[in-house]
Parts: structure tokens; C-alpha cells; sequence
């Protein structure tokens, strides 16, 4: 199995061609995940992006300012890992998610 997690946050210099080739095979398969994810390895990517637009997302939620009974409309692809902290903002949403 793929380390995604070592993967994801693996930098290096483009200046160490042997480097950039050893782990060209490594880059394809992330790039892989990250457009179509699957099995064990999509579910490790997905929680790294998760992880890593933490500070987006929750700032985000805060400053919609949700009130109860409102209606959300979420567009976009995660794993919604961030759908707790949204739904215990305000009582009785009404929540839909594409």
C-alpha cells in the first residue's frame, strides 16, 4: 500500500533529478486519489485535505452565521468530515450536500 500520508507531505528539490524520478511513481498514484479516490489510500487522502482545509472550512461555517431551521446547501467533494461542527451551529437545519 502507498504511504499517502508520507506522500502527501513529502517535499523536495527539482533540483535532485534522481529524487524527482524515485518518487514519480508515488506523485502519479496521489494524483490519482485526488481525482478519483479509492479504497484504503482515498480515504487516507481525503482525510489529509480534510485536515489540511481545516482552516477554510470552519471559518467558513462560522461566518455564514446559521440560524435554526435554515436550509445549507453545500456544492463540492470531500468526505464531510466537517458536517458535525456545521449541523451543531443552530437547531433543525435542513442540510444538502452534492
Amino acid at each position: 500500500m502507498l504511504n499517502m500520508d508520507a506522500t502527501f507531505r513529502r517535499t523536495y528539490s527539482k533540483n535532485k533529478k534522481t529524487k524527482v524520478e524515485s518518487h514519480k511513481k508515488e506523485h502519479e498514484q496521489l494524483a490519482k486519489q485526488l481525482s478519483c479516490p479509492q479504497g484504503d489510500d482515498g480515504i487516507t487522502v481525503g482525510k489529509l485535505m480534510s485536515q489540511s482545509n481545516q482552516n477554510m472550512i470552519l471559518p467558513s461555517i462560522d461566518a455564514v452565521q446559521l440560524e435554526n431551521k435554515n436550509r445549507v446547501l453545500e456544492i463540492g467533494h470531500g468526505n464531510c468530515l466537517h458536517l458535525n461542527n456545521l449541523l451543531e451551529k443552530a437547531h433543525k437545519l435542513c442540510y444538502f450536500g452534492l
